[in-house]
């Protein structure tokens, strides 16, 4: 039988432990987003850098929005693929994007990251471009997680 005091510790004990457990699921929710963003980011430049814009446009939801560093939007997943294209095309090459930073839970998570390309070569110079991108991913129903927006700037 349990005493008054143990009893009375009860509500404690289970509020201490509800507090260690939301302690140790923040991390794995931030390690989960890292990673995610990680494996999306490896594909997202593998495809770029390999001047599949049809493919990388499949990494986006159909109705995504894409601010670039022009002010524009862009929306849908066929505009989203031209514009790549655009930039493949004109000899954009070796992107790379680096997390700042990434969180998020349930059906949605972003990213921060810096992003560098090179240009094509302009009198024996290649051009680096590079900026700051936010991306927002949704976990759409059939669990594959799609970028839902893209927006960068771009430094001067």
């Amino acid at each position: 039988m349990m005493s008054i005091q143990s009893l009375r510790q009860t509500p404690i004990r289970l509020l201490f432990a509800a507090m260690l457990g939301l302690l140790f699921t923040v991390p794995a929710q931030a390690d989960s987003a890292m990673e995610l963003a990680k494996d999306h980011n490896a594909d997202w430049n593998r495809l770029f850098n390999a001047e599949k814009a049809g493919e990388l446009s499949q990494l986006y939801a159909e109705d995504a929005v894409v601010s670039p560093a022009s002010g524009k939007t862009i929306k849908g997943r066929e505009a989203i693929g031209e514009l790549f294209k655009g930039y493949i095309d004109n000899g954009l090459n070796k992107h790379r994007l680096t997390i700042v930073e990434a969180g998020g839970s349930g059906q949605w998570f972003y990213e921060i990251a810096e992003w560098r390309v090179s240009g094509a070569p302009q009198n024996a110079v290649i051009p680096l471009y590079k900026g700051i991108a936010t991306i927002i991913f949704k976990r759409h129903d059939n669990g594959k997680w799609l970028i839902h927006s893209h927006t960068w700037n771009q430094e001067k």
